[in-house]
C-alpha cells in the first residue's frame, strides 16, 4: 500500500518529509491531492472504485476553520462527500476543544463542536478527535 501525502501538508503525520515510513512495508509518496491531506494510491479520486480521503486539522486550524474559514471548510466537506470513505482527523479530543480553546480564537467552543456536527450529518464525513498528534 502507498500512502499519498498533499504536498501542501506541512506537519505530516507518522512520516518525515524525506517519505521514511514508520512502519515496516508501508510506502509514502508526496504528491498533489486535490482533497484532504492524505489518500491511497489508485484511491485519491473521487472517481476511483473505491475512494478514501483524509483531511488533518490541528485544534488552532479548526477553530480558524469554523470561523473565519468557514466557507473553505465548507467547500472542503462538499468535496470529501464524493468520497466513499471520508475522515476529518483533528489533533485535539473533545475535552481539548471545550476546555482548552487557543488563546487568541473568539470562536466558542461549543460552536465549533456543533460546526463538527452538521457537517458530518451533511457529508456523510467521519470526524475523529484524537487525544494528541501522535
Amino acid at each position: 500500500m502507498k500512502i499519498i501525502i498533499d504536498n501542501r501538508e506541512q506537519k505530516a503525520m507518522l512520516w518525515d518529509k524525506e517519505g521514511d515510513p514508520s512502519f515496516p512495508g508501508l510506502e509514502v509518496e508526496w504528491g498533489t491531492l486535490k482533497t484532504g491531506d492524505y489518500s491511497i494510491e489508485g484511491m485519491d479520486t473521487p472517481d476511483c472504485e473505491y475512494s478514501v480521503c483524509v483531511e488533518r486539522k490541528s485544534k488552532a486550524d479548526l477553530f480558524g476553520s469554523t470561523g473565519r474559514g468557514r466557507d473553505r471548510l465548507k467547500a472542503e466537506f462538499e468535496r470529501m462527500a464524493e468520497f466513499d470513505c471520508a475522515l476529518f482527523v483533528i489533533e485535539a479530543d473533545l475535552t481539548a476543544i471545550f476546555r482548552d480553546p487557543p488563546f487568541l480564537s473568539q470562536m466558542r467552543p461549543k460552536t465549533v463542536y456543533r460546526t463538527l456536527l452538521a457537517f458530518s450529518q451533511r457529508y456523510n464525513v467521519g470526524i475523529w478527535p484524537c487525544p494528541n498528534r501522535n
